[in-house]
């Protein structure tokens, strides 16, 4: 028996899909597993330096910005060294990482919201982990030509919701930085600007929860239509 061009069609998608989720999840990976590493060393240094002079001990925390022009009529306000023709070149920079020392202690209201952060962090860690599993199921159930079936519309829901709340606990996270890197630093040709309060990770967590309700309404049409006959 000759397989439906529809049934081939549909595992070359699958397949397609998993390989690209895939090689965007492996540069996620190695860029968090970067950043975990750097932290740890930065949090190891802190804890020499408080333990080999505990009097003169400076909190330290390296905040990730976008940054705004003061200027708008500078549209390069910055330059750098372009070392094949030892000039200079205009340059804008859109984002950065700064590492901040500071001198005074900060607010209670800042501390309470970076330690909702930490806690909140192993859960988000969790879902960030569940999210490939739940999703290279319903590849290979795709795959297997198994699409309209309840198990898939629940992996595809907590698929969408896995991300919206992937996406809240970012928002709030940026919102923490933003607000923590603005009360203490001003940068002289930069304003700190506002994070991107809409992303790609909450479009997939909606587009996911509309295919899935999509999904839910025609298996319900399905087993309405089977009663009849």
């Amino acid at each position: 028996m000759k397989t439906k061009p529809s049934t081939n069609s549909l595992a070359i998608l699958s397949l397609l899909a998993g390989v690209v989720y895939l090689m965007i999840l492996i540069p996620e990976i190695i860029s968090g597993w970067e950043g975990g590493v750097e932290g740890a060393k930065s949090g190891f240094t802190e804890s020499r330096r408080w333990d080999e002079n505990p009097d003169n001990n400076v909190e330290r925390e390296t905040f990730y910005v976008r940054l705004k022009r003061k200027d708008k009529n500078d549209y390069f306000p910055d330059d750098v060294l372009n070392s094949r023709t030892q000039e200079y070149i205009p340059v804008r920079y859109d984002e950065m990482r700064l590492h901040y020392q500071f001198r005074d202690s900060r607010s209670l209201g800042m501390i309470l919201f970076k330690t909702l952060l930490m806690f909140g962090a192993l859960p988000v860690l969790f879902l960030l982990i569940l999210i490939p599993v739940q999703f290279y199921k319903l590849i290979f159930s795709l795959y297997r030509n198994n699409v309209f079936n309840q198990l898939n519309v629940k992996r595809i829901e907590k698929i969408g919701i896995y991300y919206i709340i992937v996406y809240g606990y970012q928002l709030l996270f940026e919102l923490y930085e933003y607000q923590a890197a603005k009360s203490v630093i001003d940068l002289e040709k930069y304003q700190i600007a506002h994070p991107e309060y809409i992303n790609s990770l909450l479009l997939i967590g909606l587009v996911a929860l509309i295919i899935a309700t999509v999904m839910k309404r025609a298996l319900s049409i399905k087993e309405e239509q089977e009663l009849t006959i």
